[in-house]
């Protein structure tokens, strides 16, 4: 796995300008393309070892939508507030971004279903046949994310579903001099490059004085980079070695088999075992198992309006698909416990909190379930109850109302019609979430006002 594919991963969707904004490379043009932003023509550049040099045309001259020029040779340059130009030597690999909202499509060979689009760019790292990919994210148009390796470097759509990637081709062209300044020579190394060589590169191009001192800096940075990396294969090594040991039985464990349980726990040889697979034709069902509960979750939201509530209440994205992940695991479950808590540590932070959400809605709901449904069905019997139920917006909230109109309701709707607090009634408080509390307290404070 290359060092540059870390840092395209740490630096997702940013661009340093390493082209010339108002500069023109007119002709030597052996490919043009549609391309929304510069930094996707650059691109386009970097990962053709034919392309040496592009000009990107800007939206509303060539057309509605800015156009890519790739160049087989560095021509003369001309100034001009149409284009923004570039060579290909002086685009650091680690600058070679992923795409959001970009798709790629052409050049497939291989696809399969994939959590993450970070998975996605690391099963093309590790594929020598990949130079592309294309990443579907889940809701999209498919249920689950979905994952294309591609064998060539197809142009870039504009598409909110997708995100997509380059990868750098390995080879060096000849060095060329930057467009108006004289190249001194650097220490530079190849490789994948830390942030602070931008600043670098920068320096060098325009002879600054501070250049020398920024090269050392890139040089230790990446350096530390390069460790890290070897770290980091190493544990994968050791990890695959692991998966991959025969079990009790002494059979021997197939490499797809290594990968399913490898995401299963989010593990991070998760995505080496998973191209393997691919690779020996296999595991074209794979998927993890938090994408199979997310797709249970959303399933489940689809049947109970209350749930459908709470899923539409959680930010888009991360933390809406761990709030799926949530309800499907935690189930017809009573109490926390380790399987739980297992699937927790496997997410991301964001995909923890709606997981978090969602688990403690279920077990309050679980926990007292005929109160709930009670009070729900009070709530839709009596207006004044109704109103006094949405007055948060957190489902969790209203869930705690129901219970309580469950205890303290009106007998003659179905409820428990406790006169007081007591014991009971608060231990039943005590044990839900904080907005349920709060649900509860204001159902409570609504009821014991009233005469039944």
């Amino acid at each position: 796995m290359r060092t540059n594919l870390v840092l395209i991963a740490l630096t997702m969707f940013s661009w340093f300008a390493f082209g010339e904004d108002g500069i023109n490379l007119p002709g030597r043009d052996y490919a043009n393309f549609n391309a929304p932003s510069a930094v996707t023509c650059m691109n386009s550049c970097a990962g053709d070892l034919k392309c040496q040099a592009y000009t990107w045309v800007k939206p509303g001259i060539q057309g509605p939508s800015g156009r890519c020029w790739l160049k087989s040779a560095v021509s003369p340059s001309v100034k001009d507030a149409c284009c923004d130009s570039g060579v290909r030597h002086s685009i650091p690999p680690g600058y070679v971004r992923a795409e959001d909202k970009i798709n790629r499509p052409g050049s497939d060979f291989s696809d399969f279903r994939m959590d993450t689009w970070e998975a996605c760019q690391s099963a093309c790292g590790g594929n020598s046949a990949c130079i592309s990919w294309s990443y579907l994210r889940p809701g999209g148009q498919r249920a689950a994310g979905h994952c294309w390796l591609k064998n060539g470097v197809a142009p870039p759509v504009p598409d909110a579903n997708f995100v997509s990637g380059v990868k750098f081709a390995s080879s060096e062209p000849e060095p060329v001099k930057a467009l108006g300044r004289v190249n001194t020579g650097s220490t530079l190394p190849t490789g994948g490059e830390a942030p602070i060589c931008s600043r670098a590169h920068d320096a060098r191009a325009r002879n600054s004085p501070a250049a020398p001192s920024l090269e050392a800096q890139c040089n230790v940075a990446n350096a530390q980079i390069i460790a890290n990396e070897k770290a980091v294969n190493a544990e994968i090594a050791a990890n695959e070695k692991n998966d991959l040991a025969p079990g009790a039985s002494g059979v021997p464990i197939s490499i797809c088999d290594a990968a399913q349980t490898a995401l299963n726990h989010a593990a991070p040889e998760a995505a080496d075992l998973v191209a393997k697979c691919h690779a020996s034709g296999g595991g074209q069902n794979l998927v993890s198992e938090a994408a199979q509960y997310a797709s249970s979750g959303r399933t489940i939201a689809e049947g109970d309006a209350l749930i459908a509530s709470g899923q539409g209440q959680q930010p888009a994205g991360a933390a809406r698909r761990g709030f799926d992940i949530g309800i499907a695991v935690t189930g017809s479950d009573t109490a926390w416990g380790p399987g739980k808590q297992r699937i927790l540590d496997s997410l991301t932070p964001t995909e923890q909190e709606g997981f978090k959400v969602a688990a403690s809605f279920v077990l309050d709901r679980n926990r007292n379930a005929q109160f709930a449904k009670t009070g729900a069905a009070i709530a839709a019997a009596d207006p004044i109850v109704q109103q006094a139920r949405i007055r948060e917006q957190d489902f969790r909230y209203w869930l705690g109302f129901d219970i309580a109109s469950g205890v303290f309701g009106d007998p003659a709707l179905g409820a428990q019609g406790n006169k007081a607090t007591g014991p009971g009634s608060e231990r039943i408080r005590n044990g839900l979430s904080a907005p349920a509390q709060r649900g509860y307290n204001a159902s409570t404070q609504l009821h014991l006002s009233r005469s039944y």
